[in-house]
C-alpha cells in the first residue's frame, strides 16, 4: 500500500489491495494508452462528431467521459494527484451526464436534441 493511502476497505471481487490497483490501472492503461492497432486519434474523431453533429454524438460524449473516468483513476493511484484526480473525475460525470439519452424526454420535458441545436439559433 503507497503512503497515500493508509487504508483499504477492501473489494467485492476478493482482491487484496495490489491486486485491485492493478487491476484499475489495466483497465485505465488500455482506455489511455490505445494499443498500436487501434485507431490512435479516437478522442480527436470523436470531438470531431460532437462538433459536426454527424454520427452520435451523445455516445462519443459518453466514449470520451469513460476516457477521462481512466485518466482519474490514474492521477490518483499511480500519482496521488488530487487536483488532477477532481479535475478529470468532473470531466467525467459532465460528459457522461451530457451524453445521456432520455427515452421519455416527450414526458418528462427533458429533450436532449435540443442541447445539439441551441447554438445553431439565428
Amino acid at each position: 500500500m503507497t503512503n497515500n493511502y493508509k487504508v483499504y476497505l477492501g473489494s467485492e471481487a476478493g482482491r487484496d489491495y495490489q491486486e485491485s490497483f492493478e487491476h484499475v490501472m489495466g483497465i485505465a492503461n488500455f482506455i489511455i494508452n490505445p494499443s498500436e492497432n487501434e485507431d490512435l486519434s479516437g478522442s480527436k474523431r470523436k470531438l470531431k462528431i460532437i462538433e459536426t453533429f454527424e454520427g452520435n454524438p451523445l455516445a462519443c460524449m459518453r466514449g470520451l467521459g469513460v476516457y477521462y473516468e481512466a485518466k482519474a483513476s490514474s492521477d490518483l493511484l499511480l500519482h496521488a494527484d488530487i487536483d488532477a484526480f477532481k479535475q478529470d473525475a468532473y470531466m467525467a460525470a459532465k460528459l457522461q451526464m451530457m451524453g445521456k439519452e432520455e427515452i421519455y424526454w416527450a414526458y418528462n420535458g427533458y429533450n436532449t436534441n435540443n442541447f445539439f441545436y441551441s447554438h445553431h439559433v439565428r
